[in-house]
């Protein structure tokens, strides 16, 4: 009994690790960007980093607590900042580390490979509700 204990915990020691790049679908490198709001978005380890700039006349109110990922496998991971950040002012600029991101280890990991996976972020602008969604492609490799 003991030998299948060990033969297991040796598995575990051999299995891989993967490493975990994502890149923002809507345009060049981790940036996007209208009429309205400049935004960055980069995922760091367990984090998302969302940068949003107001680019309008009046402030832009975000649904920081109702951010959500949507894992491209039909489950959904709800996002929040350590604080809610209020409002956008004309002209600033928000920063915000959404929490909790993990991503699986081991064989789990290959199934993200290409995965596409969206950002939902509830906004009101110019008291008209809307939601933008930016679409992060994950591209896994074994370290």
């Amino acid at each position: 009994m003991w030998r299948y204990l060990v033969l297991a915990g040796l598995a575990g020691c051999f299995s891989a690790t993967y490493g975990y790049h994502v890149q923002l679908a809507e345009g060049p490198g981790d940036a996007f960007e209208d009429a309205v709001v400049r935004a960055q978005v980069r995922v760091d380890g367990d984090a998302i980093r969302l940068e949003l700039t107001n680019k309008t006349d009046e402030v832009i109110q975000v649904g920081w607590s109702k951010i959500r990922l949507d894992r491209g496998d039909g489950t959904q991971t709800v996002l929040h900042p350590a604080s809610d950040l209020g409002w956008i002012l004309p002209g600033t600029s928000a920063q915000a580390e959404l929490v909790p991101v993990a991503f699986p280890q081991g064989d789990a990991a290959r199934a993200y490979d290409r995965r596409t996976l969206e950002l939902a972020v509830p906004v009101v602008v110019r008291r008209e509700p809307s939601t933008y969604r930016f679409h992060l492609v994950v591209h896994v490799e074994e370290k």
